[in-house]
């Protein structure tokens, strides 16, 4: 078995135990709270009975262990239980929230490693001068500019003010490819910019680091031109670090998310998983630990993939 499948057997064994371990302790934190699905789905007026009647049909009188094992089977079998909340199925609530979710995520990744990468790429190649000066200022305010503030003054410009783009909503690509496109471009610039200034710090500190190795200056005085260097020799050297810190940015636009969701008044994961925190909907809240554990796994596996696809000398020695 080669190095790169090894290592992804080996990542999704230990991915999965962390999602496990995620899980467990999401559910069992859970125990200090006052569980009252009563409040919900049977009123402030119900009577004791009937409370006692709904707690036994949810199993919420079962020793806490026997109710996880229960949940964890049900989670295995793609059965997340009903909200309660509103007494739907969780799994269909999550399905309809998910893809708005991933749409602004991928997307506003995307943007943010083409804007930083490149930016930070270029201020690394002009150092000290007044593009890498021009440029570092660009990722400083990329990081003092709150989401918030930076997507309702996209909103009043670009949507109220010159009507470019919705001011709201969600197109689903189904229903309308380009409106899906359309819908997206705010809260993906919105979400992207802070990111994109991190990783163009990033870049812009590896590239540096590049530049002062022994095969640099070889392969100048060879006679390579700039662009030749840059592409075969500092980003493939420079990248894996890069890639690195990109993975750890995911986490980051998930939590930015819902904040950019409440802006532009899309219906997704993060505004579902809020609610549930706030109206201690715990079937719901357990399905958004497992929906964003998994997307943190899935982008740290890829990343770790595209590490040794850059660099097979590491997977070479391992």
């Amino acid at each position: 078995m080669g190095y790169l499948a090894r290592l992804v057997l080996g990542r999704l064994g230990s991915s999965l135990a962390v999602l496990l371990i995620a899980a467990t302790a999401t559910f069992f934190g859970t125990a200090f709270i006052d569980r009252r699905p009563e409040a919900y789905l049977l009123g402030p007026t119900a009577s004791p009975e009937s409370v006692q009647l709904l707690h036994e049909k949810l199993g919420l009188d079962d020793p806490l262990l026997v109710q996880y094992l229960r949940w964890l089977a049900g989670a295995v079998r793609g059965d997340l239980g009903t909200s309660w909340a509103s007494s739907q199925e969780v799994a269909g609530l999550v399905w309809s929230r998910l893809p708005s979710t991933l749409s602004i995520v991928i997307c506003s990744m995307v943007l943010a490693i083409l804007v930083g990468v490149t930016l930070g790429t270029l201020a690394a190649l002009h150092q000290t001068r007044a593009t890498d000066r021009l440029v570092s200022t660009g990722f400083t305010l990329g990081h003092s500019v709150p989401e918030f503030w930076l997507g309702m003054l996209l909103v009043t410009a670009l949507a109220l003010h010159w009507s470019l783009f919705p001011a709201t909503g969600y197109v689903p690509f189904e229903e309308s490819p380009t409106e899906w496109a359309r819908s997206l471009v705010l809260p993906c610039v919105a979400l992207a910019l802070p990111v994109a200034a991190t990783l163009g710090r990033h870049t812009r500190s590896a590239v540096i680091a590049q530049l002062g190795q022994d095969y640099v200056r070889w392969s100048v005085s060879t006679g390579l031109g700039r662009r030749t260097i840059v592409r075969a020799a500092l980003l493939k050297n420079a990248l894996p670090t890069v890639v690195a810190i990109i993975a750890l940015q995911v986490l980051a636009m998930l939590s930015l998310s819902i904040v950019v969701e409440r802006v532009f008044a899309i219906q997704g994961m993060g505004g579902l998983v809020l609610s549930a925190a706030l109206s201690q909907d715990i079937p719901v809240l357990m399905a958004g630990v497992i929906v964003y554990g998994a997307i943190v796994v899935v982008a740290n596996l890829m990343a770790d993939v595209l590490q040794v696809t850059l660099n097979p000398r590491a997977g070479a020695a391992s």
